[in-house]
């Protein structure tokens, strides 16, 4: 039995949120909103168009007046929303294009098996991406030897025991994306090698013969 009552008016927040107008996949980038109407309301983002709580990367809101996401592997446009947590309601967006990173990898050509190599690249797009070798057309994520590029700008691989065609690659840690690769041929651990001195000699020469030697 009701013995009181008294009414009472829910009305909209008025809320914003913003965030930079263009960001390189995978990397973090900051998110600001206005006042939190409740802690556990979150921000995330999303396609252009995504339903409604619908979300990719997310973050409460909490007591801070700004989180990070990380932006998708996936180029394009997108959005970012603050969302109520009551009912997932969007209570406001802005629009955001996620930019393709150029990146580029370099090796040695041919590699002894089973001998450490160095490896480098361009700017580093997350330190949580990864340097891996793997076979010549492997899947996209597999790795054999592999690494974390962190704070580096050069990183050293172990070449596989198996002699063959091989390629070394720049994995973006989300989504497993490969952005740069290129081939390396390792060869027996015995094989000889030029070392990068230029080494020439006769391909053939008698018993006793004095041969020429002569580098770069």
């Amino acid at each position: 039995r009701t013995l009181a009552s008294t009414p009472v008016e829910v009305v909209e927040a008025e809320q914003t949120v913003s965030a930079p107008a263009t960001v390189t996949f995978g990397t973090q980038f900051t998110v600001t909103w206005g006042e939190t109407v409740n802690p556990r309301d979150w921000v995330t983002i999303v396609p252009v168009g995504a339903n409604e709580g619908a979300h990719l990367a997310s973050q409460r809101v909490g007591n801070n007046d700004s989180v990070s996401l990380r932006a998708p592997a996936e180029p394009g446009l997108y959005e970012v929303r603050y969302v109520l947590d009551e009912g997932s309601k969007t209570l406001a967006s802005t629009p955001v294009e996620v930019v393709e990173a150029e990146q580029t990898i370099s090796a040695p050509a041919i590699v002894r098996a089973e001998t450490t190599f160095a490896v480098t690249w361009g700017e580093t797009v997350n330190p949580r991406d990864w340097v891996t070798i793997v076979p010549a057309g492997a899947d996209e994520g597999a790795h054999l030897d592999s690494k974390r590029v962190g704070a580096a700008t050069t990183i050293n691989l172990r070449a596989p025991a198996e002699p063959g065609l091989y390629e070394v690659r720049y994995v973006l840690d989300e989504g497993s994306k490969t952005l740069a690769s290129s081939p390396v041929e390792i060869v027996a651990a015995n094989a000889p090698l030029d070392d990068g001195a230029g080494l020439s000699a006769p391909a053939t020469a008698a018993p006793g013969e004095t041969v020429t030697v002569s580098w770069t």
